[in-house]
């Protein structure tokens, strides 16, 4: 029994899928990105690459790291109030 192959994915179809930029996917790949867990990479000479099935793991992680979170009710911005006083 043959199983599919798991595709190899570049940084920019990854960013296409996150919609996000290059830039971004490899900040998430080192781990650099508040509140999200490290991108799952290969190396590849000088360039990093994914797999379909990491990418996609990660995604549900994320999905249910981010169903738990919630703003601190001590946070209280208004953003419009704070440019009229600066006029």
């Amino acid at each position: 029994m043959i199983s599919a192959p798991d595709p190899i994915l570049t940084a920019v179809e990854v960013a296409q899928d996150l919609r996000c930029s290059k830039a971004h996917v490899y900040k998430l790949a080192k781990g650099m990105v508040a509140g999200a867990p490290r991108l799952p990479s290969m190396p590849l000479g000088r360039r990093i690459v994914f797999r379909r099935s990491s990418l996609e793991r990660w995604k549900l992680q994320i999905e249910s790291f981010r169903a738990d979170a919630t703003l601190d009710p001590s946070l209280n911005v208004d953003a419009v109030g704070a440019s009229r006083s600066n006029r």
